[in-house]
């Protein structure tokens, strides 16, 4: 049933002609129903930070909980998790769940119910995602908001009018560990949730923030299984290690999975593949404001003159060119904690207004300017783990050609056309084998 009284509820909690002060007690119950709301009327995402503290060591990871209530009902229509390289699809209690760096494998299993945290820990490692819960009606699923909280009771409850935005704080207990809650008001999503367990040998904290993400459209989240042979556990979908040594000419490039901006894969394999011309793929990471800036700049004088070479463009006083035929493919490579959709779609603004964008697109058709690469690791570091922005010239035998290092070249572009004319040139055909040379006839004495 969907629940549709109680935002207002809160919401007249919070107006300012109610309200004896900027803090104010509220029912725990009211508030955990009207973030349960928040979750079964739209189709909502977030990027859950998780910052794990025991025995004086800290570690932090992020992923990315996209959620479709569909009708809003016992359990959610969709759920994806992107976990790294991971993807998590569900739909209803079928789970399937695919590496990016795996192309050929895939892992599926049927929870024994909705997808909440405890059902996840029985074919999964745990995920601290209380919008699972929250999102699922089953009785007494709001109380086990992640494996390490099964029954939380909640004790107390406020909501925070003081600062621009109001905040409700959720407190409890779960098993004797202490639980904070909070989420943004009236709207109910969840910001962020706190525990401390014990331990042996010592105490575990855990801190989740959470931050709203664009969701995308819930059906282009499902996971194609088609050409993918199925494994029997989700340990098996493990890629082999990188090597720590970049690739070399002639090397077979392994294939790279990026993310288009409705989030449905693109892979290079399948993208050589489609063409007998060589691929010319552009990287350039996000990172530090002042370097991303620069490998953003670098990158898309690279693919404008990339796109000179194959019309066979050339600067003025040049000597004419012949074109080359290539495809293109541009590429962010941003770390999944790094993940900004504002990021993203400024770079793609950029991107777009590059010189000669407008006439070149990826393989394919898809009409999509720039991809997403969640892993330096599995993208860029495999040409170059120190360059800011990287062409790789890959050719239709998915051998590695050259990888051509952009930094610092956006001002010279003629050289830098000289330089992928030079490695994108036909090999000279092999010499043809010398006459046997034939000794003078000699006249008999």
């Amino acid at each position: 049933m969907r629940r549709t009284w109680l935002p207002a509820m809160v919401a007249l909690l919070v107006s300012p002609g109610t309200l004896l002060g900027q803090v104010e007690q509220a029912p725990p119950d009211v508030l955990v129903e009207t973030i349960r709301a928040a979750y079964s009327r739209r189709p909502t995402a977030d990027e859950v930070t998780v910052r794990v503290r025991s025995a004086g060591t800290q570690t932090t990871e992020s992923f990315i909980v996209r959620i479709d209530p569909g009708t809003g009902f016992e359990t959610p229509a969709r759920v994806l998790l992107e976990l790294g390289s991971l993807r998590v699809h569900i739909a209803g209690r079928e789970l399937t769940a695919v590496h990016t760096s795996v192309p050929g494998l895939y892992y599926r299993a049927t929870l024994a119910g909705p997808p909440t945290p405890a059902t996840l820990a029985a074919v999964m490692p745990p995920i601290p995602a209380p919008q699972l819960a929250m999102a699922c009606s089953a009785p007494g699923s709001a109380a086990a908001l992640t494996t390490y909280t099964p029954r939380v009771d909640w004790s107390a409850g406020v909501i925070d009018s003081s600062g621009r935005v109001s905040t409700a704080t959720l407190r409890g207990h779960s098993e004797g560990a202490p639980v904070v809650l909070t989420a943004s008001m009236p709207a109910g999503r969840i910001t962020g949730f706190a525990t401390t367990t014990p331990g042996h040998p010592a105490e575990m904290t855990i801190e989740l923030t959470m931050r709203p993400v664009d969701p995308g459209e819930p059906t282009a989240w499902a996971i194609g299984t088609e050409g993918r042979e199925r494994v029997e556990s989700m340990t098996q979908l493990r890629p082999a290690p990188a090597s720590n040594r970049p690739l070399s000419p002639g090397d077979a490039v392994p294939d790279i999975v990026f993310q288009q901006r409705d989030f449905s894969l693109w892979n290079l394999w399948k993208g050589v593949g489609q063409s007998p011309r060589p691929l010319a793929l552009v990287m350039f990471r996000s990172g530090p404001a002042e370097r991303a800036e620069g490998a953003s700049a670098d990158a898309r004088a690279g693919w404008s003159v990339l796109r000179a070479v194959g019309l066979g463009q050339t600067a003025p006083g040049e000597p004419p060119a012949k074109p080359i035929d290539l495809s293109m493919v541009g590429a962010l490579v941003m770390e999944l904690g790094q993940f900004s959709a504002q990021q993203w779609d400024a770079e793609q603004q950029r991107w777009g207004a590059a010189p000669g964008r407008e006439q070149a697109g990826p393989p394919g058709g898809t009409g999509e300017p720039l991809l997403w690469s969640n892993s330096a690791a599995h993208s860029i570091d495999r040409f170059d783990p120190r360059a800011g922005a990287v062409i790789a010239l890959v050719s239709p035998e998915r051998k590695l050609i050259r990888t051509v290092v952009l930094d610092g070249r956006a001002g010279e572009p003629v050289a830098l056309a000289a330089e992928l004319r030079a490695a994108l040139a036909p090999a000279p055909p092999p010499p043809a084998p010398a006459e046997p040379e034939h000794p003078s006839p000699v006249s008999p004495p």
